[in-house]
């Protein structure tokens, strides 16, 4: 009985440590000294101990230790995928994964450099008012998949769905020296994958620091960013309609952005109020309306 106790509890030490491919060597370890110590009993003091009992104990031992093991590790990777969905609501699948084996909680109050980008449906009360319910919602999630998919392609994160617009973050919760430059490609791209169709967007475009964690009571909280530069973003978004732009970026976050490319098209609008705001802002805009290729406006 004493030799059935021992085998059954080392079992549940060792094997309870082990990876499964160790577990084995430790069930042949054990298995090798009950074994053993059966033949030393009856070499040393002519005692023939059993070696069926302890052995079966290891067996039952491992089997239980094993079926435990295998539901804690199910639980574990549930748990995981869980967070791993949550997170990529707001982060890009590769943030996401690293994200997902943090356990310290991401509370407000880490200040990074980003750049924010406000999103926004032109019209969209009409479009409501003029389509029914579904057919409505039909158009904004259709928006909504495409800057989810197009913001994630390029590496940003993705804050929170606003409406009918949203708020996204580049170098957020990571830093990166390109955000401005992925920000500006993101824009463009949106803006040309909705060049042909009935619907119009407008953007605002601004870079600098900005809180960064969850915010919220104690059983409800969500990510988010805060600070002047978000505001300035949805400032230059809400200025969008008085200029007739599709994209509205300050002359901060541009000069961060070395792709010629990406700078085509915009016209320079000097000393802007903003609304709310004190002192003047110099910003660059895209024209909803696109002058022809050689016109002064593109210089």
């Amino acid at each position: 009985l004493g030799l059935v106790a021992v085998a059954s509890l080392a079992a549940a030490w060792g094997l309870g440590r082990s990876r499964p491919t160790a577990s084995l060597l430790v069930l042949a370890l054990l298995a090798a000294v009950v074994l053993t110590a059966s033949q030393a009993a009856i070499a040393w003091w002519d005692l023939a101990l059993p070696v069926v009992a302890p052995l079966v104990a290891l067996l039952l031992a491992a089997a239980l230790i094993e079926a435990t093991r295998l539901v804690l590790v199910q639980r574990a990777e549930r748990a995981l995928a869980f967070e791993r969905e949550n997170l990529g609501r707001f982060f890009p699948p590769a943030v996401a994964d690293r994200l997902a084996g943090v356990t310290a909680p991401a509370t407000l109050g880490t200040t990074v450099d980003a750049t924010v980008v406000f999103i926004d449906v032109v019209g969209s009360s009409a479009l409501v008012e003029r389509l029914e319910p579904e057919a409505a919602m039909a158009v904004f999630r259709r928006v909504f998949v495409e800057v989810e998919r197009v913001v994630f392609e390029e590496g940003g994160t993705l804050v929170t769905f606003l409406g009918d617009g949203a708020l996204v973050a580049f170098g957020v919760p990571e830093p990166r020296a390109d955000a401005a430059t992925a920000a500006l490609r993101a824009a463009r791209r949106l803006l040309d994958r909705f060049h042909d169709d009935d619907l119009d967007l407008a953007m605002g475009l601004d870079r600098g620091r900005v809180l960064v964690g969850n915010v919220g009571g104690v059983r409800q909280f969500q990510f988010t960013i805060m600070g002047d530069t978000v505001h300035l973003a949805s400032r230059l978004q809400g200025v969008a309609s008085e200029l007739d732009a599709a994209l509205v970026i300050s002359a901060a976050a541009l000069d961060e952005v070395k792709d010629e490319t990406l700078r085509e098209g915009l016209v320079f609008r000097p000393a802007m109020a903003m609304r709310g705001r004190r002192g003047l802002v110099d910003l660059w805009y895209l024209a909803r309306h696109r002058p022809e290729v050689g016109s002064p406006a593109l210089h």
